[in-house]
């Protein structure tokens, strides 16, 4: 039988040794990427989330306010009332000139039937 050469297995030995402890490194080193960017990928779908949940609250909120605004027939009636009494307006405004000027002339003819 041939003889063994101690320190050329040794050195084989050493290199499988060596390959296997640079795959281990290299899975450790992968796998920590990976839990790394699965955090990462968790705390920015957490984020998110509670981003929605707050939009979906302010729309909910933003929907029961509309609810109560007026619609454009309400805006429609509102508009013709506006001008009702804007015209209203204009005639009385129209009769305090007549009357003032009643008063007026009311007044000329007390002061000078002094």
């Amino acid at each position: 039988m041939p003889e063994l050469d101690y320190r050329a297995l040794k050195f084989w030995f050493d290199i499988a040794q060596l390959a296997v402890l640079a795959l281990f490194a290299t899975y450790t080193w992968m796998l920590s990427r990976y839990k790394a960017n699965e955090s990462s990928i968790v705390k920015t779908k957490e984020q998110l989330t509670l981003s929605m949940q707050k939009i979906d609250e302010r729309v909910a909120h933003l929907e029961a306010e509309l609810a109560h605004a007026p619609s454009h027939e309400d805006m429609t009636v509102l508009h013709s009332r506006i001008n009702e009494a804007a015209q209203k307006l204009t005639s009385v405004q129209g009769e305090l000139k007549q009357m003032n000027n009643t008063m007026q002339l009311m007044h000329q003819h007390l002061l000078n039937k002094k």
